[in-house]
């Protein structure tokens, strides 16, 4: 028997069976309205362990999977009872890099709170290498010889030696992320950006699916292409 938290797919949306049996309607907004045998599966899955479905519950219903065959809704979120109280909403992404689109989950409650505390920027030594560092390194080396006989105290001498004759200097460091991405190069990131706009049009309903595959498709062949030249 369901209880009062648990939730099943239907027809029409998404229904609660309370503790006596009476069911009361939720909607689950999705865009894909496509029926099949392997959607029954998994919907009676769930139903038997009493999870569900975020997508379009707890935000965006939209396309998962945007590519030249069509689209559809083909990633889940899928949360038991104890998780969908600590999910505040989905949203579909717009990172490009596949045809299947990024699902953003965020929670709410103690964990997420002491997230927004930490220190988005980080202090981090390192050893300082640009051409003065390496001078500093060579006039500290320079005479210096290993007296020691015993070879472990040898090694253990040798390391201190370069340790302290290293040059080193406090570095800020932005703390990563899920999703973050390091672009080396100015091009490659503009058109990056140009992709997930156009995906953004698309999605608000004006552009064309087409037209995003299609830029989509002539980035993979340049990036594979750049890469052909790199490697050969």
């Amino acid at each position: 028997m369901f209880n009062s938290s648990r939730r099943h797919e239907c027809k029409n949306g998404v229904k609660r069976r309370t503790g006596g049996g009476e069911e009361k309607g939720e909607t689950r907004n999705s865009v894909d309205e496509t029926v099949n045998a392997e959607g029954r599966i998994l919907l009676n899955e769930l139903i038997k362990r009493g999870w569900a479905i975020m997508n379009g519950y707890k935000g965006e219903g939209g396309w998962t999977y945007v590519g030249e065959t069509g689209t559809s809704m083909i990633d889940y979120v899928i949360a038991n009872v104890e998780a969908e109280g600590e999910i505040k909403k989905v949203e579909i992404g717009t990172e490009t890099e596949s045809d299947h689109l990024p699902l953003d989950v965020t929670l709410e409650g103690q964990s997420s709170i002491e997230e927004k505390k930490e220190d988005k920027v980080r202090k981090r030594k390192i050893n300082d290498w640009t051409e003065e560092g390496i001078e500093y390194y060579h006039r500290e080396c320079e005479g210096w010889s290993n007296k020691e006989i015993e070879t472990e105290i040898k090694w253990e001498t040798l390391r201190e030696k370069i340790k302290n004759a290293r040059k080193s200097k406090i570095k800020s460091v932005k703390k990563w992320k899920i999703g973050k991405r390091i672009w080396h190069c100015t091009k490659w990131k503009k058109k990056r950006e140009e992709l997930a706009k156009t995906l953004k049009k698309w999605k608000k309903g004006k552009g064309t699916r087409e037209e995003y595959v299609e830029k989509r498709k002539n980035k993979e062949n340049k990036n594979r292409g750049r890469g052909m030249e790199v490697y050969k």
